[in-house]
């Protein structure tokens, strides 16, 4: 079922383009099931930070979704690439992540993230941050 409460924010979701990091293809899987639902319809998925580092050099993403802990290169790393190297310094980044080392997140948090949101992926709680995100863009 397709979620409607983004839609009558007047939202282009249909246009949103997300870049999902999860070493889980599992779990990326479930997270872009859940912005289908609410609307989205562009996709870039990477299995790693390092993946993700290359594949935005080349393409130009909306939302940045990335999980914590990962191999090669982790979210950290990833947000900090993001904030300091990409062309794409700005993007929105939401983490979502099953760490519970508070000092991590914190460090993640003070490299701007719009939101971290545990694991599982939470709908209500991603709904909630594009609605925050999109609405002032």
């Amino acid at each position: 079922n397709t979620d409607a409460s983004l839609d009558e924010a007047v939202l282009a979701l249909d246009e949103l383009r997300v870049m999902v990091v999860d070493d889980s293809a599992m779990a990326r899987k479930f997270m872009r099931k859940v912005l289908t639902n609410m609307g989205v319809k562009h996709f870039y998925e990477a299995e790693n930070g390092r993946i993700a580092a290359d594949m935005l050099s080349i393409n130009t993403v909306d939302l940045v979704v990335t999980d914590y802990n990962m191999p090669e290169m982790d979210g950290k790393a990833l947000i900090q690439f993001i904030r300091t190297q990409s062309w794409q310094k700005e993007v929105p980044v939401l983490m979502v992540t099953s760490e519970d080392n508070h000092g991590r997140l914190a460090a993640v948090e003070e490299l701007g993230v719009v939101g971290m949101c545990d694991k599982p992926f939470e709908p209500d709680t991603v709904r909630t941050l594009l609605l925050r995100l999109l609405t002032t863009k």
